[in-house]
């Protein structure tokens, strides 16, 4: 670091040096300060050292705007870096990176402005611990949308991570003791966390332990959660005990449920698909395609 910033003060100094000599259209005003040929302004600045005055290097308007703009572009490419970073590490699956808001076919138009108002007020959102239960049928775009907002989320230069229940499971089982706790821990570190499919893991005493665990400690983090499941809100509420103190606390964090509906969306697309195939291969044969 210091070796970075004593090479970046040289060049800074070689910059300046570099603006005391007369190049085209440069030039010496009335008392004899070298002046920018280009901007008009001053490559030399009056300074009182030990009560005598002397006349040392600085940078002209157009000299320190092309600095400004030099910081800018290295501000922005640290920033893009650490986006890159983040989405890396907390987005693993395609179809989650695939899932942002320019994809978003505004299916429902209230939930969509509602998810981008989310990300808009982050900060609040984040303040409050406020999180999103999703909830609805299979392929109505519940995952789709809550992995949008963490992507707008990282887009900020935040840290979100996108997962689901049986995978933490998953990694949880093939772990024992201080890794386990590890695993659950380490879900913290980000300031958004996305679990996809409540309801999807396997029903088991094992299995309903440690969801609790995870929730549980993602609740006394204090940062937000957002969820999705198949479940209705029936079921949420009239769960069986063993689960109920799961989706007591998930309720507790997740204070704006958003129910999705509709036609599934895979379902569309699966007869869309279809309909192409049966197109390709009529357009192909000799015979009609039924």
């Amino acid at each position: 670091m210091i070796n970075n910033d004593q090479n970046s003060f040289e060049q800074l100094i070689s910059k300046i040096a570099s603006t005391n000599t007369l190049k085209d259209g440069d030039y010496l005003d009335d008392e004899d300060f070298l002046i920018c040929g280009k901007c008009h302004t001053r490559k030399q600045c009056e300074v009182n050292f030990l009560e005598k005055l002397s006349k040392k290097p600085c940078l002209c308007k157009c000299a320190q705007a092309e600095r400004n703009a030099e910081q800018r572009q290295r501000e922005q490419e640290i920033f893009e870096q650490r986006v890159y970073n983040l989405r890396r590490e907390g987005i693993t699956d395609q179809l989650y990176l695939q899932s942002t808001f320019a994809n978003d076919d505004w299916r429902d138009e209230k939930i969509s402005r509602l998810c981008r108002k989310y990300v808009d007020q982050w900060e609040s959102m984040r303040q409050g611990n406020h999180g999103i239960l999703f909830y609805g049928s299979v392929g109505t775009g519940k995952t789709f949308l809550a992995a949008c907002i963490a992507n707008a989320v990282i887009d900020k230069g935040i840290s979100a991570k996108v997962t689901s229940f049986p995978r933490i499971l998953n990694e949880l089982q093939n772990s024992t003791g201080i890794d386990r706790q590890r695993i659950i821990d380490s879900l913290n570190r980000y300031e958004l966390l996305v679990i996809d499919d409540l309801g999807a893991e396997r029903d088991t005493g094992y299995s309903i332990e440690q969801m609790y665990n995870v929730v549980d400690t993602r609740y006394r983090s204090g940062k937000p959660l957002i969820v999705t499941t198949n479940l209705s809100s029936e079921d949420l509420s009239t769960a069986p005990l063993q689960y109920k103190r799961i989706y007591d606390r998930i309720n507790e964090m997740c204070v704006i449920p958003l129910k999705m509906a509709g036609e599934s969306r895979r379902a569309q697309q699966a007869n869309a698909n279809r309909e192409a195939a049966r197109q390709i291969l009529a357009v192909a044969g000799s015979t009609e395609v039924s």
